[in-house]
């Protein structure tokens, strides 16, 4: 084995291979070994069920109990299609060779997508253990905001086998609307010196054109971040102060829009709508 590796490195073999670190001993590496959990992870604040899963992880496969682990991942997801993984090797469209090449392959672990490991799960989740990633990012609009979609629950994973449950979860967003709601509805119901800036004649305004606004604010912001990346370039727009200029521009035009439409369109259809019977 030592002699395929130096005969890869080619000339640089003994550059690599018997370099000494002058920064870091190697006293003060944590170094696989067959108690790597109990060194490193049993002295943390991990409950125990996690411990026991990655004692499992790393008592599997070809290298258990060395310390080392080798995970297959296979990232089937929205942002990377089965087609652009898997075209020129059409049988891993199915997500059980993805798991029977892991098992076949040694590997500590598979980690893949939820909707991959879920689909298998009864059948493989009790012979390799499973790494699920529950979010993807969201490439489908443009331009990308990266937004992350939850295509299942923490719950959901761990009863179908999960044991670490990849996750990169932003609810950071949920907690915002929260957040918002009780602040409004504490200037709405309370008598707060900030209850005017809500209870006013622009707001009200506002509330009449909310309608017209959510349907007009998606295309003119799209429309003009759109062209100003195309006419610029996209480096040279998130470079310049009109990556920053232009959504609040783009509300400004929303809210002309809205008015204009509101008055020509949605009004009308409501004066209509008042003269019908019941």
């Amino acid at each position: 084995m030592i002699d395929n590796i130096v005969s890869a490195l080619g000339d640089k073999a003994d550059y690599l291979l018997k370099h000494t670190s002058k920064t870091v001993s190697k006293d003060q590496l944590h170094l696989p070994g067959p108690d790597f959990v109990d060194r490193i992870f049993a002295h943390t604040d991990r409950n125990q069920r996690v411990l026991n899963n990655l004692q499992w992880i790393y008592n599997s496969g070809r290298l258990a109990g060395t310390g080392y682990v080798s995970i297959l991942p296979v990232d089937q997801g929205i942002e990377h299609s089965a087609g652009a993984s898997f075209a020129k090797n059409p049988a891993y469209f199915d997500p059980e060779n993805i798991v029977k090449l892991a098992i076949e392959g040694g590997c500590n672990a598979v980690c893949s997508t939820f909707g991959v490991l879920s689909s298998v799960s009864r059948r493989y989740a009790h012979k390799i253990p499973f790494m699920v990633k529950i979010n993807h990012n969201q490439l489908l609009t443009y331009p990308n905001v990266g937004d992350q979609v939850m295509y299942g629950t923490l719950k959901q994973a761990a009863d179908m086998g999960d044991q670490t449950a990849k996750q990169i979860w932003h609810i950071h967003h949920t907690y915002e609307a929260v957040l918002w709601a009780v602040l409004i509805l504490a200037l709405l119901l309370c008598k707060l010196p900030g209850k005017q800036l809500l209870v006013n004649r622009p707001m009200a305004v506002t509330g009449k054109l909310s309608y017209s606004i959510y349907l007009n604010h998606v295309p003119i912001l799209f429309f003009m971040i759109y062209t100003s990346r195309e006419s610029m370039g996209a480096e040279n727009y998130q470079a310049s102060i009109w990556f920053y200029l232009m959504p609040a521009l783009a509300f400004v035009a929303s809210l002309g829009m809205a008015y204009v439409t509101y008055r020509l369109i949605e009004l009308p259809f409501l004066q209509v709508k008042r003269k019908l019977p019941n």
